[in-house]
């Protein structure tokens, strides 16, 4: 459900597809994990794993939904922003250790 209405939006909002391809670059997207997600520090966001040319996942590309609105304004199918990567660097290097666990849960199975 969240890779069918991730992929709608970017059909929907111009450039939003060319950004993701940007972010993604020569990764593979793993569009059947696509989630739906909320957090503290990135409000609502869609998150798609990837994979590398040997095809272990090395992260995901976090697309962030609605940043402009309040937590009582934002939907799963409102504006896309500027999709980024969260990889092991990011993880280890910018997310705080009491929030990692968060961001790298999808990656245990």
């Amino acid at each position: 459900m969240g890779a069918l209405q991730l992929i709608r939006l970017m059909q929907e909002q111009e450039g939003s597809y060319e950004r993701f391809e940007r972010e993604l670059s020569d990764k593979t997207a793993l569009y059947e994990y696509t989630v739906l997600e909320a957090s503290g520090d990135y409000g609502m966001y869609y998150s798609v794993p990837y994979t590398n040319s040997d095809n272990i996942v090395e992260g995901c590309i976090v697309y962030p939904v609605d940043e402009l609105f309040s937590w009582e304004t934002k939907r799963m199918d409102g504006i896309l922003g500027v999709p980024f990567r969260i990889d092991a660097v990011v993880l280890n290097e910018q997310i705080p250790i009491i929030k990692q666990y968060l961001y790298s849960s999808l990656f245990k199975d």
